[in-house]
């Protein structure tokens, strides 16, 4: 398992045989100046909110829970990490990538109504609120 995290963004991957074969990044958009990711209408704050920027699967180990399972581990970085601290998490994909699409869905995003353009092509944008975690107290 490839892990980092700064506070900035958080990374995890999986190797197989010596050989990358799936990773998923998180941004805080405050930190990275991509507040327009998560602004407009209808979508939460930037400062409660994580952005999930690539989940990159090799697709000879598609089809095996990899980009899920790197997702969720992502998602607890970014709700049970007081340095994080979010509450959301905002994703934009091209809208003809049925993996990304079929995957988010899975895992309770939902597509909002707004688009994104960026450089090449218009994005969808999908949103998910996070559980909240109940931080118990050692004595």
């Amino acid at each position: 398992m490839l892990v980092d995290g700064s506070g900035l963004h958080a990374i995890r991957g999986v190797y197989r045989d010596g050989a990358l074969v799936a990773a998923a990044v998180i941004l805080d958009p405050v930190h990275y100046e991509r507040q327009s990711a998560v602004a407009g209408p209808n979508l939460p704050d930037a400062s409660s909110t994580a952005v999930l920027h690539a989940v990159l699967v090799d697709p000879n180990h598609r089809n095996q829970g990899l980009g899920r399972t790197l997702v969720e581990l992502l998602e607890r970085v970014v709700v049970e990490d007081e340095d994080w601290n979010k509450q959301h998490v905002v994703c934009r994909i091209h809208p003809k990538n049925r993996t990304g699409r079929a995957l988010l869905t899975l895992l309770g995003y939902k597509r909002t109504n707004r688009f994104a353009v960026s450089h090449w092509f218009h994005q969808a944008t999908y949103v998910r609120k996070l559980p909240i975690v109940r931080r118990q107290w050692a004595r």
